[in-house]
């Protein structure tokens, strides 16, 4: 996709160093530079992802400090953790071209005091961190963390065959496959900003988080599907606003929108038309809701 033009921006190109304008040698450089990034967007997939990690600030901690960061924990061994704590460490990005995208991370959860991964192993444990992505217009993307006890280790460190410190957690998250956590189906607009984090409001003793190595990857423009796709989760935040009090002309909206939304994202075939109005008349009924709470909330004040 594409070929074409970054064919005609190279000759383009070729042909200005020739010359003896030093603002057409700028002028073509720039347009190839363009028509790179264009053909290489153009062609990005799942299969063929795009790496757009240098859109993050500090995605690796590789100072040692959570600079870019806003809600950061400790810092050291270039892993940030929170222990015995509830966190929201995020921070939102701009600039990125509207399409998909797919969120990774290294991370882990201890639930609770070391026991030697007994709930793991049951079955029983309960995990609470989410690694999470979300963007104006969409239903936040999240995925839970790994269990700690999930890889098993004896290094120094260690207790009861597991990780136990940071030092420890290093050693074992260095391969960059280990505890790798991953967000899809992220949706970005033309000139949207993207939140990426990883939060819970989970604590107790012995609780334990740890995370590492963000990547954001770009898959592509959004299709057809990926937009019926995504209404679902949209449906589920209004009918979630639903519970809240709010104008009866607000609740109407969202019901109606709701239908809607509901109708277009099941058509056989879908219906890019019937999509749009549908994710738009959901996007309009949200924010009036959300609109339509916030005065009932500040009139119980």
């Amino acid at each position: 996709v594409g070929a074409a033009a970054l064919l005609e921006a190279i000759t383009t190109a070729q042909a200005a160093l020739t010359g003896q304008s030093v603002a057409e040698v700028e002028a073509a450089t720039a347009a190839l530079k363009t028509a790179i990034q264009v053909y290489r967007y153009a062609n990005a997939s799942p299969e063929n992802p795009l790496d757009m990690t240098s859109f993050l600030t500090n995605p690796s901690f590789a100072d040692n400090t959570a600079t870019g960061w806003q809600g950061a924990g400790t810092v050291n061994y270039q892993e940030v953790e929170f222990y015995e704590k509830t966190f929201n460490m995020y921070q939102t990005i701009s600039g990125l071209p509207a399409g998909k995208y797919r969120l990774k991370a290294q991370g882990f959860e201890r639930p609770k005091a070391n026991d030697a991964g007994a709930a793991y192993k049951a079955g029983t444990e309960m995990l609470y961190a989410r690694l999470y992505a979300s963007s104006t217009g969409y239903a936040e993307r999240n995925t839970p963390f790994n269990s700690l006890y999930k890889h098993s280790y004896t290094g120094s460190g260690s207790t009861s065959g597991y990780v136990n410190t940071m030092s420890a957690a290093k050693t074992v998250m260095a391969s960059g496959v280990n505890y790798l956590m991953t967000v899809t189906d992220i949706l970005l607009n033309e000139g949207g900003k993207l939140t990426i984090g990883a939060k819970t409001t989970f604590q107790q003793g012995g609780y334990w988080a740890l995370f590492d190595n963000f990547k954001l990857e770009y898959l592509g423009g959004i299709t057809l599907s990926d937009r019926a796709v995504a209404l679902p989760d949209r449906i589920a935040e209004a009918n979630s606003l639903l519970a809240q009090r709010m104008q009866q002309t607000a609740i109407d909206a969202l019901n109606a929108a709701i239908t809607q939304a509901q109708q277009a994202a099941t058509a056989q075939p879908l219906v890019e038309a019937d999509v749009n109005a549908a994710k738009n008349s959901l996007d309009l009924a949200i924010s009036t809701a959300n609109t339509s709470i916030q005065a009932y909330v500040k009139l119980l004040k």
